[in-house]
């Protein structure tokens, strides 16, 4: 079992070079789409990535939100192929080419100093989008989903919003009632954290302990909390160029 969990982590770790698509830079949060005019990419065959325009002339369809869970899962496919102890890029459900079948993707940003990593954005009915983040690897032939998120209008919250988790007690599923939007984390050299973005632009990061079993959110128990400031790459919702926001 321990073997397991070990190999499951270092999958993990095996993947993140490869996920620059879900990597990015603080910077890039402070860019509005309207000084960031960029002639229209392709970043991979047949899809493109265009930062000139907002949302509210590029988006002509909307969806329900049970319709694009009930395809991408409840909880981004990074964490889920880390619960199922599958590779990134086996997936292909969840790639860009299936994806646009089911749901057609009409906007792409890209983002960074060098604008190499991307996200899709869906409007949602009822208010609010949903986010897709994509992996690729380095020479960009595939591209796979690999953090997804609704955000509706007013949906960061408060540091003190967390007040009521409990270590030793308290598990990601509670974390995640708090903030259905958390992106978990599997590390080797930092163990098993979570990120939620906060509504005045810093994160609470939490801290899970290592267990042998791991099929799940109720199986991660929480150890620690802090508020951190400069998440770096980390966190990928805080990449969302601001005009993006609900």
């Amino acid at each position: 079992m321990k073997k397991g969990i070990f190999v499951q982590l270092i999958l993990v770790l095996l993947v993140l070079p490869f996920a620059v698509a879900c990597k990015g830079d603080k910077g890039a949060k402070e860019v509005d789409c309207d000084t960031e005019i960029q002639t229209k990419a392709e970043f991979i065959q047949g899809f493109f990535a265009d930062n000139s325009k907002p949302l509210s002339d590029i988006l002509t369809k909307e969806y329900e939100l049970d319709e694009l869970q009930g395809f991408f899962g409840h909880i981004p496919p990074m964490e889920d192929y880390t619960y199922r102890n599958r590779r990134v890029g086996t997936y292909s459900s969840l790639s860009i080419d299936n994806t646009n079948e089911r749901f057609p993707i009409e906007c792409t940003r890209s983002w960074g100093d060098l604008k190499r990593y991307y996200y899709s954005v869906y409007k949602v009915k009822g208010g609010g989008y949903y986010y897709v983040f994509w992996i690729t690897n380095e020479s960009v032939t595939y591209a796979d989903a690999c953090f997804t998120a609704y955000l509706p209008p007013a949906s960061f919250r408060k540091a003190s919003d967390f007040d009521s988790l409990i270590n030793g007690i308290s598990t990601a599923e509670d974390v995640s009632i708090i903030d259905p939007t958390i992106q978990l984390d599997f590390l080797l050299n930092r163990g098993i954290v979570s990120y939620s973005l906060l509504d005045d632009g810093t994160t609470m990061e939490i801290e899970y302990a290592r267990t042998l079993e791991m099929k799940g959110r109720s199986d991660l128990v929480v150890i620690g909390k802090r508020v951190i400031e400069d998440t770096g790459r980390r966190v990928m919702l805080s990449n969302i160029l601001p005009c993006d926001l609900p």
